[in-house]
């Protein structure tokens, strides 16, 4: 009985967090970190994959912010998704002579990234 409740709740819990909706209007949004963690983690406290997610995402930004001028996410996890797989995101990355070599950036991804 108890097992039976606990999947009827998962059931309706998923259901609430409906893959299919995004969590912001169409269109390019300028956020902070602080406020993209609120959206897109904070308000999902029963997600699986959101925060392990947020951290990777969170150590790349750490990582490249002084070459970094930007990035665009998208996909599901700006959805009501409850366990979204990955962060589709697109690094805007200035290029100058402190900017690492492609081979040097490919490096420092498989190793670093990994979780």
């Amino acid at each position: 009985m108890a097992q039976h409740l606990a999947e009827e709740t998962r059931a309706l819990i998923e259901a609430w967090y409906s893959p299919g909706v995004p969590l912001l209007p169409r269109g390019r949004h300028r956020t902070s970190m602080e406020d993209l963690y609120s959206l897109t983690v904070a308000e999902f406290p029963m997600s699986r994959t959101r925060a392990k997610l947020w951290e990777a995402f969170a150590r790349l930004h750490r990582e490249l912010r002084r070459p970094m001028r930007g990035y665009w996410i998208c996909g599901s996890f700006l959805s009501m998704k409850l366990n979204p797989k990955d962060i589709d995101v697109l690094l805007v990355l200035r290029a100058d002579r402190s900017t690492p070599s492609r081979a040097e950036s490919l490096e420092w991804y498989e190793t670093s990234l990994a979780y």
